[in-house]
């Protein structure tokens, strides 16, 4: 039985550590390293699922033979990605496990087991008339797949020479080795993936002790998050949390009896810019703990309208007039703030933010 856990081990150690394998990888010496990775796992994948099921009798082989071809090959899918995996992550010019003869005991060739298991491949499907030359340079050509000729193998085949003046050879193997080579190759992942660990930890070590610098300011702290976190790595979450507050932080006002509420608001936002740069010096992720001053949850008298609203203000939603929206939404934030269509959009964006916290201090403070 082939054990998914582990190829979904490493992919989700791939994207752990908010995705600092896409961030280390995507361009690595000029060359997308992720996309190797993403496509190395998804044929591992192909190959694990085309391997389950499978089951071998030796009294039905004659044309079945391919069905033995089919789950060799699907073993060589995995090989194969798994050493792409490893160029990729470790060394490229590094093959693993090269040179080591520790499976295939009954090695007619002398062949490394890598090299053994290339051999089996070709005979038994891959191109069996058209072996390649062996170190004495002989040409064989494979017979085809049969049981029973040899007592040391489960499938067998007689490899024919082209010199007449020398000897045929049995050439075959065991399930249980094919098997154990197979698994010391797919466990090879849980090395890769211990490995990309051991580089996010450097990696953050060595961000980490740059300390961020710091602002009074709430604008000059938002010019230096936003320049920390395109040094360091990718996040939408904190990157939409920027955008969103600069908005806030930058639109111009134009109705002045909004200013003490608005000004009390910008007072909780630099609170978040505040935790948001502890988190950027701490390499942390996570979401934040004063998320929701910047991401409020909508009352579910407006929530219809508030969807609608902020969808034409974030421009994905044109089709429409938002008058009547507008008007809802002001209606029911009047305690808080005042707002109108005649505004602009950047405006009713700002107020619609204060209005929300305001209206959900009171709703708690009610509640408590």
């Amino acid at each position: 039985m082939v054990k998914f856990n582990v190829i979904e081990d490493f992919r989700n150690q791939v994207n752990a550590n908010s995705y600092y394998t896409l961030f280390a990888y995507k361009n690595k010496n000029g060359k997308n390293y992720w996309n190797i990775i993403c496509a190395c796992m998804d044929w591992i994948d192909v190959g694990i699922e085309a391997m389950e099921g499978f089951n071998f009798d030796k009294r039905k082989l004659g044309p079945r033979g391919l069905d033995v071809f089919t789950y060799i090959s699907a073993i060589d899918v995995v090989w194969e990605s798994i050493q792409q995996l490893h160029r990729a992550i470790i060394n490229e010019k590094e093959v693993p496990f090269n040179g080591e003869k520790n499976i295939f005991i009954n090695d007619t060739l002398h062949k490394d087991d890598n090299a053994y298991f290339k051999h089996i491949r070709a005979v038994f499907g891959a191109h069996p008339v058209n072996l390649s030359k062996d170190k004495n340079n002989d040409k064989w050509f494979a017979s085809w797949p049969t049981t029973g000729i040899h007592e040391n193998y489960d499938v067998a085949s007689y490899l024919y020479n082209a010199d007449p003046d020398k000897d045929d050879i049995i050439f075959g193997f065991k399930f249980s080795e094919i098997n154990e080579f197979f698994r010391s190759r797919y466990n090879h992942l849980s090395f890769l993936a211990e490995k990309l660990e051991e580089q996010y930890q450097e990696y953050k070590a060595s961000i980490v002790n740059k300390q961020i610098r710091l602002a009074e300011d709430s604008e000059d702290l938002l010019d230096i998050l936003e320049n920390e976190l395109n040094i360091r790595l990718d996040n939408i979450y904190f990157e939409s949390t920027l955008r969103k507050i600069k908005k806030i932080l930058k639109t111009p006002i134009t109705n002045e009896s909004n200013r003490i509420v608005i000004d009390d608001y910008k007072v909780k936002v630099k609170s978040v810019l505040e935790e948001l740069n502890i988190k950027l010096q701490n390499l942390d992720y996570t979401d934040l703990a004063l998320d929701h001053i910047v991401n409020p949850d909508f009352p579910v008298e407006i929530h219809y309208h508030l969807s609608k609203l902020f969808e034409y203000l974030q421009g994905l939603r044109l089709d429409r007039d938002h008058d009547h929206d507008i008007e809802t939404v002001a209606k029911f934030l009047n305690s808080y703030v005042q707002l109108d269509k005649t505004m602009s959009p950047d405006e009713i964006f700002l107020l619609l933010y204060v209005g929300l916290h305001h209206y959900w201090n009171d709703a708690n403070t009610q509640h408590n």
